[in-house]
């Protein structure tokens, strides 16, 4: 079976298993999940049809659901499709109508912070730091640690030819150069 194949099969299981936990009434249903080898988060929430949000508490969804959707997006975590486009962090949505949707993020583990989804520390501005508890010591270690690593991921991006990702990351790489030295221009 080809890897699009498995992608296809993988999809199809995860929205069914989507669509037998999602509430009468409800319009969307969004599954959030950050994989990483030695610890995950994973939820499931909704849209009311009125608008009004919708969740259940972080793992427990109905029928340990949100263990057997997690151990499919691991499978597909692992396809030879997202070598040029790893992921760690995803937000699987489906529809009333039935259409499904991902969203995929690249958050390394020294950049994860419980209950920040799709981005990682170095990435949230002073208020979502805030927002997420975060403390001021561990921003900046953070911050200082997630430096060499985007330079190092635009070398690989540059190197398997994807060269606006390298450039974006390059970037990105410099604005936290930037943002570090104001918190230490700040303690001092």
């Amino acid at each position: 079976m080809s890897d699009q194949e498995k992608f296809e099969e993988l999809t199809q299981s995860i929205g069914q298993k989507l669509w037998s936990i999602m509430p009468e009434g409800a319009d969307e249903i969004y599954f959030e999940a950050a994989l990483y080898e030695m610890h995950s988060q994973r939820g499931a929430h909704w849209r009311n049809r009125d608008g009004s949000p919708g969740h259940f508490d972080w793992g427990k969804a109905p029928g340990d659901m949100d263990e057997m959707i997690a151990n499919d997006l691991l499978k597909m975590k692992s396809l030879d499709i997202f070598e040029r486009e790893p992921w760690d962090h995803v937000t699987v949505t489906l529809t009333e109508a039935g259409k499904i949707s991902f969203q995929y993020a690249y958050v390394p583990d020294e950049d994860f912070w419980s209950g920040v989804i799709m981005r990682g520390v170095s990435d949230l501005n002073d208020e979502e730091l805030e927002q997420a508890y975060v403390p001021m010591d561990i921003r900046e270690y953070k911050i200082e640690k997630a430096i060499p690593r985007k330079e190092q991921d635009a070398l690989k991006a540059e190197h398997i030819g994807n060269l606006d990702r390298a450039s974006k990351l390059r970037t990105e790489a410099e604005s936290l150069r930037t943002r570090l030295a104001a918190y230490r221009a700040s303690l001092s």
